[in-house]
């Protein structure tokens, strides 16, 4: 067995990097230092909201091979891998503000579902990232906002949707599934009086032995039914019930004015009389 490059502890869990040959070394702008603060920075981030690494184990490969951005992929398992592509061209700078590391990473929190289901996977990891980061002070909130009101129109039913878990395109996966997320954290901290949010749910999840560790799927209703039970409302299992199987068009436009959150000519701004500011403050930095 190929000892690890370096191994990290951090919230209980055991990382091991290893890098391809070559990879971050000479002629790479980032250097085998860069990467791993970069790890330990995200798995901060990823302890800080969720109380706890999401997984006891896993193996980081870092190779060769990304595009314009990094690539990124997690393996459920036993062993739980990230396998992460990085080129020479990323610095230390570009890899701070990346979001592939993080995004990576929230997918451990999560057990494995069904195929049909991979729009929940998706969802969560677009959704929570952002926050993750914002709460982490690797980003900043206005950035966080910009994100989610450029990308969420993606999500939105078109013709011929047949719901989140039968319409497998690309705007469905990743963007509906984030709506899903971002509706249910908002009627979880409306419900209860921003006591509670999305990452209590996923928390509770995680407690009861859900994440990417395990080898078999689990059956979505019974990840969400802990969720539910965890914040003391119903607002996943009915939001996945009117959303598995059939289109519902989200009104984004009333959200984001309810939130107190616009974006004009590239620019966030906040309102902090609109009737949601508080749920929207306390979403992002609860």
């Amino acid at each position: 067995i190929t000892p690890p490059d370096k191994l990290l502890k951090i919230g209980g869990a055991e990382i091991e990097v290893f890098f391809a040959p070559g990879v971050a070394g000479e002629g790479y702008a980032a250097n085998h230092q860069d990467v791993i603060e970069w790890i330990e920075r995200s798995a901060n981030a990823v302890v800080d909201y969720f109380q706890v690494f999401p997984v006891k184990n896993l193996a980081i490969s870092i190779d060769d091979g990304a595009g314009a951005r990094v690539g990124g992929t997690a393996y459920h398992g036993k062993n739980p891998l990230l396998s992460i592509r990085i080129n020479r061209r990323m610095s230390a700078d570009f890899l701070y503000d990346d979001w592939v590391m993080v995004h990576e990473m929230v997918h451990l929190s999560f057990p494995p579902l069904r195929r049909s289901h991979n729009w929940l996977l998706e969802g969560l990891a677009t959704y929570v990232e952002p926050i993750v980061r914002v709460r982490a002070g690797i980003m900043k909130e206005e950035k966080a906002w910009r994100w989610l009101i450029k990308g969420t129109p993606q999500g939105l039913p078109k013709a011929g949707d047949q719901g989140l878990d039968y319409t497998p395109t690309w705007g469905r996966k990743y963007w509906g599934g984030a709506v899903f997320f971002l509706l249910a954290d908002i009627q979880i901290h409306q419900q209860t009086n921003n006591k509670y949010g999305i990452e209590h749910a996923l928390q509770a999840i995680q407690a009861a032995g859900g994440s990417m560790q395990l080898e078999n799927t689990w059956p979505v209703t019974k990840a969400l039914a802990i969720g539910d039970k965890a914040t003391g409302t119903n607002v996943l299992v009915t939001l996945y019930e009117q959303m598995k199987n059939k289109p519902v068009m989200t009104d984004l436009g009333a959200i984001w004015k309810n939130l107190g959150v616009s974006l004009s000519s590239g620019s966030v701004s906040f309102d902090d009389n609109a009737s949601q500011s508080s749920i929207r403050k306390s979403l992002i930095k609860n």
